[in-house]
């Protein structure tokens, strides 16, 4: 009885064994720096390394957080100099820029987040072709150098909207973030940039009104906070959703007392 126990018990052990060393977790299955960065969307293998980007979920045009990691024989490293410089390249031939919030280094992960704002995507709500987002890398890490060039889709959304400025005739670019909007007060962003030929400028001289509304059922909410303006054309405010369903927050924009244009943003949960 006691040998069979003792066989039953090496055996449980070789299964879990094996178990354990069939299904290994490594960057290439998933990014192991950090969990919340899940998606990857893109790759390349380098002759020294490999470098990949990694988001939240599926980008779409508007507010979006990615991870660059950068392997260099067979260890996570920094990049002195680093350029992060994503292109559209428009099916008409010309070309343009995304603004960027921020780029950090992030030690916990071992990576590089960017913070920025997609102002189109790659196809339209229709399923034509806009035309084709990239990401060019570049810096130097020891003797080795950065330079790639990666291919990147942006799925639409709305979440962006254009008005051409009453005051100067600018075209002016907002984005909404609501990370996971609820009924109550939630905090959002709005990211207001100027286009300038192909860059795009952050607006910092704004005031800001939002009113949300739901159409569908012809009625409004109370106690929002209009946003104010934190750094590099980010603003940050309150909404106040009272229910669930299908809102839109009309948003006005103001320079100097004087209204400059307004959109409404679609929001429902």
């Amino acid at each position: 009885m006691k040998y069979t126990i003792f066989l039953l018990a090496i055996f449980v052990l070789l299964i879990q064994s094996g178990c354990e060393t069939s299904n290994p977790t490594t960057p290439d299955d998933q990014n192991d720096q950090g969990q919340s960065f899940s998606l990857v969307v893109a790759r390349q293998q380098t002759a020294w390394g490999e470098v990949a980007i990694y988001a939240h979920d599926t980008l779409r045009a508007g507010y979006a957080e990615l991870l660059i990691t950068v392997k260099h024989n067979g260890q996570y490293v920094q990049v002195s100099n680093l350029q992060f410089e994503p292109e559209m390249a428009m099916q008409g031939g010309m070309s343009h820029s995304t603004p960027i919030d921020t780029l950090f280094w992030d030690a916990q992960l071992q990576g590089y987040q960017v913070h920025l704002v997609w102002v189109m995507a790659t196809y339209s709500p229709g399923g034509d072709k806009m035309g084709d987002w990239t990401v060019h890398l570049t810096g130097t890490i020891g003797q080795d150098t950065l330079d790639l060039t990666l291919p990147i889709e942006v799925y639409y959304a709305e979440r962006v909207k254009a008005f051409i400025s009453a005051l100067d005739s600018a075209k002016i670019i907002a984005a909404l973030h609501i990370s996971n909007p609820e009924v109550g007060l939630n905090d959002f962003d709005l990211f207001v940039y100027r286009k300038v030929m192909h860059r795009f400028e952050p607006v910092t001289d704004l005031s800001i009104e939002i009113e949300p509304e739901m159409p569908s059922m012809g009625h409004g909410s109370p106690n929002n906070q209009n946003p104010v303006h934190i750094r590099k054309g980010r603003y940050q405010g309150k909404v106040n959703f009272t229910m669930t369903g299908d809102w839109v927050i009309h948003t006005a924009f103001y320079r100097d007392g004087v209204h400059i244009g307004k959109v409404d943003f679609p929001v429902t949960f």
